[in-house]
């Protein structure tokens, strides 16, 4: 496995997409040369990525997934090859949102839970982000995630109190200086705390952490007009 710079690696992936079409445009994008990304073998069916994968030695897996009555295979697919191959990430970019199979998927060790409704961009990013060994999810993704906060699987993805408290002093445009003597943190604390939100929240810079922690209920007007306050 590649240990590199996930902005300079060629990363190298095993896509699966049973639709030839869809695979096809995937190739053209990925492969731009832009991101970076080597397609390295395109097959069918879950049953042939796992016998690929000690051939081709992926960076991660693409697994794109769409038709409903396939989804026990799918799910099986995970799990076999997280239990076969656990140092490699799976991207899993799926039309389900149902909250079951977002459990099942994420329980069985995903990195990225991407809706077919995201952006190239996102699915780019996503997949730096696996390769960096990091998750994403796709905001309606973490929404049921977060009402089933309960659950130990959508803890991972929900801010600490601590991440929260920065969060709100983001919202205000706040430097990470001053966040750390107004929480009597070290700023190198404060910019590791970041790094895990960016991490856990999918996203490259404060403005999109901010506006995703809006988004997603993480954070109100309420909480960051008091911080202004005070």
């Amino acid at each position: 496995m590649n240990v590199v710079d996930s902005d300079t690696a060629v990363i190298r992936i095993i896509l699966v997409d049973e639709n030839p079409i869809y695979a096809h445009a995937l190739h053209l994008l990925l492969e731009s040369s832009k991101n970076h990304f080597n397609i390295v073998a395109t097959v069918p069916s879950v049953e042939e990525c796992l016998q690929l994968i000690p051939i081709h030695q992926p960076d991660l897996v693409l697994l794109k997934y769409s038709d409903s009555s396939k989804r026990d295979s799918a799910l099986d697919f995970i799990r076999a090859c997280k239990e076969k191959f656990p140092i490699i990430p799976i991207v899993f970019y799926t039309s389900d949102s149902s909250i079951q199979t977002i459990f099942a998927a994420v329980n069985n060790g995903v990195a990225c839970y991407l809706l077919h409704t995201s952006t190239d961009e996102e699915l780019v990013g996503a997949l730096h982000i696996a390769f960096s060994h990091g998750s994403v999810l796709s905001p309606l993704v973490a929404q049921k995630l977060i009402s089933e906060i309960s659950h130990p699987v959508a803890k991972r993805f929900a801010p600490s109190v601590r991440e929260t408290e920065i969060l709100e002093l983001m919202a205000t445009g706040r430097s990470n200086k001053t966040i750390a003597k107004q929480l009597f943190l070290s700023p190198r604390t404060v910019e590791s705390h970041i790094h895990n939100l960016f991490e856990k929240m999918g996203v490259f810079s404060r403005t999109e952490a901010v506006l995703k922690a809006f988004k997603l209920g993480f954070i109100s007007v309420n909480d960051t007009s008091d911080s202004l306050i005070s």
